[in-house]
């Protein structure tokens, strides 16, 4: 029997805008128990911007979820 598996984080349609500039534009992606995840991209992208929304609590539109918890609330 296959272990089932722990969703550690999940984003879904994460968006960050400033203004009427789109900085970060419907990222979704799931995390499950012993992944690795690795973001990368071109300076100006909006990595940083998409981590700071959900650890800072820059605004957001968008759902995301830390081990079934939703983060907005």
């Amino acid at each position: 029997m296959e272990k089932q598996k722990c969703t550690l984080f999940k984003s879904e349609n994460i968006t960050v805008k400033i203004s009427n500039l789109t900085l970060v534009n419907e990222v979704s992606f799931e995390v499950n128990e012993n992944d690795k995840l690795i973001i990368i991209g071109p300076n100006g992208a909006g990595k940083s911007t998409f981590i700071r929304a959900l650890a800072e609590g820059l605004p957001y539109k968008g759902k995301a979820y830390l081990r079934g918890k939703d983060l907005a609330k």
